[in-house]
Formats: structure tokens, C-alpha cells, sequence
């Protein structure tokens, strides 16, 4: 998903719990925001969603990274 939320939405959280249980992976983009927020909603949901940041073209964290990924994922929801 290339959409994130700042607040929980409890449709499309649902919805990502009904895919998680059917075996389907769900991936979101950690943020929106760059650094200026937390992660995004639904890649806050730990257990049930791939939270991906950014990288440079060789699939390693760019020098840049620190200005467009948010902060690790402390206080994610359940």
C-alpha cells in the first residue's frame, strides 16, 4: 500500500486482518510524512504488515535516508 494514515482506520484495519488471516501479505510504506511524523497507519500494525522504508537504487539505505524514513517503529500498535 502505498498509502499511510496518521490515525487507525477501522475498516481498513480490519480488512488487513480478514488478508493477514487468509495468507496474504500486506506491505505499506513507513511514511508519508518523510521524518516529520511516527509511521504511518497500517504499516504500525506489527504483526500483520511489511513496514518498508526507503533505499537508493542498490536496495541499501541511502546517505539521504535520514531525512525521508521515519524512526523505528517504537510504540507500534498491536
Amino acid at each position: 500500500m502505498a498509502s499511510g494514515f496518521s490515525k487507525e482506520h477501522l475498516g481498513i484495519e480490519q480488512q488487513i486482518m480478514k488478508a493477514s488471516v487468509d495468507g496474504v501479505l500486506v506491505f505499506a510504506s513507513a511514511s508519508n510524512y518523510g521524518y516529520m511524523r511516527r509511521i504511518s497507519f497500517p504499516a504500525r500494525m506489527k504483526h500483520n504488515v511489511f513496514c518498508i522504508y526507503s533505499t537508493n537504487g542498490t536496495g541499501k539505505i541511502s546517505d539521504e535516508s535520514h531525512r525521508i524514513n521515519p524512526p523505528d517503529r517504537v510504540g507500534a500498535t498491536e
